[in-house]
C-alpha cells in the first residue's frame, strides 16, 4: 500500500498479520471494496480493550480519504486500547482536517473554540470546514481535530526534547574535553595552593554565613593572599571564552562540601543568594570587559567596580550563570556567542580605562 505507515504495522501478532494482509489487498485503486463500518472487527460501542487482548482481536481498519479522493493510509482501530481515543481516531480519518484551518497550534485552538462558543454550532462548524456523517457529529469532528493537534504538539515537543538531549550530551562531551585540556595546559593549576574547587567552595561557604576568618583558617593563608587568589581566579575565568573554568567553578559552588571544606559551615542550597545575581547579558559583558582590561594590564577589581560589582558579586554571578549555562546550553549558547562578539567589538578599541569613571 503506497502510504502504509510503519507505526500502523502490528506484524508480530496474528491480528497484525491479518491487518497487513487486508491493508495490502485494498490498494489505493481498490480501497472502495473495503467497508470499514461492516468489517468483522467493527464495534461501534467503542469499548476499552484490555491491553493483553491487543494482537489477538480481529483487525478493524479505518481508511483515511483525502479531499482529492486519494488514500492517506489506514489504522487498525482494534490496536488502540482506549475506546474514546479509538473513536476520535476513526472520526479524524473518516472526515479529515478542515481544508482552511490555520497551521499554527494556538490559532487552530482558537478556531475550534470559536465553533464551540457559537450561537449556532452547526452553521459555524460548516463555515469553517468541519463535517459530520451518519456516525460522527460536528462535535465529534471538533474533538477529533483537537486530539490530532494535541498529538502533533506532543510529538513536536518530544522531538524537540530529544534534540535538546542530544545537544546537551554533545556539549557535555565537549566540556569534558575542554576541562581536560585546561588541566593539561595548567589553567586549572592551584593559585598559591588554592584550587578552583577550594576557591568555589570558600565563596559558597561565605554565602551561607561562614566568616572570612574561618575561610582563611581552613586554607591556611592570610587576607592579602586571599585577595590575590580571588583576583587571579577571576582573571582566568574572564579570559576563558569557552566558559570551562566558570563551569568547574559553578559545579563546585553548588556542591561545596568537598576537599578541605567538607563539613565546614553549612552548604547553601542550589542557587543560594536570592536568584540571579545579575542578568545573563551583564555576566557576559563584564566578563569580556575584564578580559580586555587584563590584556591591557589593568586591575580586574577596578573593572568590576566600574560595573558596581566586587569580587564576591562576580564570584556569585559566575557560580549562578555557569550552572545555568550548563543546564540550558541549547538556550544560551547562541545568545552568549552574539553577546560576546558584541562586547568584544565594543571594548576592542582605545583604552579600556576610558570607559571607567574614577
Amino acid at each position: 500500500m503506497e502510504n502504509l505507515q510503519r507505526e500502523d504495522w502490528y506484524d508480530d501478532s496474528e491480528q497484525g498479520r491479518k491487518a497487513i494482509a487486508i491493508g495490502l489487498k485494498h490498494t489505493p485503486e481498490r480501497w472502495a471494496n473495503y467497508d470499514w463500518t461492516k468489517a468483522a472487527g467493527a464495534d461501534f460501542d467503542w469499548p476499552d480493550i484490555d491491553s493483553e487482548d491487543i494482537g489477538k482481536l480481529e483487525p478493524w481498519l479505518c481508511l483515511q480519504v483525502m479531499e482529492d479522493g486519494s488514500l492517506r493510509g489506514w489504522q487498525d482501530l482494534n490496536a488502540i486500547p482506549d475506546g474514546d481515543e479509538r473513536r476520535l481516531e476513526a472520526c479524524a480519518r473518516c472526515l479529515g482536517m478542515p481544508a482552511d484551518m490555520p497551521g499554527d497550534y494556538d490559532e487552530a485552538m482558537e478556531w475550534i473554540e470559536a465553533v464551540r462558543d457559537a450561537d449556532d454550532l452547526e452553521v459555524e462548524a460548516q463555515s469553517r470546514g468541519f463535517k459530520c456523517n451518519d456516525i460522527f457529529s460536528y462535535e465529534d469532528h471538533l474533538d477529533a481535530v483537537e486530539a490530532r493537534w494535541e498529538e502533533e504538539r506532543r510529538k513536536a515537543w518530544g522531538d524537540t526534547q530529544d534534540l535538546l538531549d542530544d545537544q546537551m550530551a554533545q556539549l557535555k562531551q565537549q566540556m569534558d574535553t575542554n576541562i581536560a585540556a585546561k588541566r593539561e595546559g595548567g589553567e586549572l593549576d592551584p593559585i598559591q595552593g588554592v584550587s578552583i574547587e577550594d576557591w568555589a567552595a570558600a565563596n559558597a561557604k561565605m554565602v551561607s554565613g561562614t566568616t572570612i576568618d574561618e575561610i582563611l583558617g581552613v586554607l591556611q593563608i592570610e587576607k592579602p593572599a586571599w585577595d590575590e587568589i580571588n583576583a587571579e581566579w577571576n582573571a582566568r575565568m574572564s579570559r576563558d571564552a569557552s566558559a570551562t573554568i566558570a563551569t568547574v567553578y559553578g559545579n563546585a559552588f553548588q556542591n561545596p562540601n568537598i576537599g578541605r571544606f567538607a563539613g565546614v559551615g553549612s552548604a547553601p542550597a542550589a542557587g543560594a543568594g536570592g536568584g540571579e545575581p545579575c542578568d545573563f547579558e551583564t555576566w557576559v559583558k563584564v566578563g569580556v570587559h575584564m578580559n580586555k582590561a587584563t590584556e591591557q594590564g589593568l586591575d580586574p577589581q577596578t573593572i568590576l567596580a566600574s560595573h558596581g560589582m566586587g569580587l564576591n558579586d562576580w564570584s556569585a554571578a559566575g557560580a549562578y550563570w555557569s550552572v545555568e549555562f550548563t543546564k540550558n546550553a541549547a538556550k544560551y549558547f547562541d545568545l552568549e556567542t552574539k553577546l560576546r562578539a558584541k562586547y568584544e567589538k565594543e571594548y576592542a578599541g582605545g583604552s579600556i580605562a576610558d570607559d571607567i569613571e574614577f
